[in-house]
């Protein structure tokens, strides 16, 4: 049996709690079935005549704005928290993933990476 120093902080669990795992699996959802989406779009003989065509759906454009203006909220959340200034790696990764894959696999990842920078460190807002 060992005593721990009453002031000292109790150990952490390296342990995911079932939101940290909901959110890796909405994270492996959210950039899996974007990648094979866009795969099919690549290979499409006509790239350019299929998104010309996209685009003309005015449910398409619904959807395009909500993804634009939600990326903005989420990138302007993203410079105001402060979690990130002793891991600007994860934001790296998080912006890089916003632009190539989108927004259904990076803010999954941010969610993540907050969460247990807040289980283990008690910093981020």
């Amino acid at each position: 049996m060992t005593l721990q120093n009453p002031a000292s902080p109790p150990p952490t669990s390296t342990a995911k709690t079932p939101l940290e795992k909901a959110y890796m699996l909405l994270f492996g959802l959210g950039t899996t079935l974007p990648i094979y989406y866009i795969v099919q779009c690549l290979l499409q003989p006509s790239l350019g005549d299929t998104l010309v065509e996209a685009l003309h759906n005015p449910v398409t454009l619904l959807f395009v704005a909500d993804v634009l203006i939600s990326t903005v909220v989420f990138w302007a959340y993203l410079a105001e928290t402060r979690c990130w200034t002793a891991s600007f790696g994860w934001l790296v990764a998080v912006i890089v993933l916003n632009l190539s894959v989108g927004l259904s696999s990076a803010l999954p990842l941010f969610l993540y990476v907050r969460s247990r920078h807040q289980r283990q460190a008690q910093q981020c807002p």
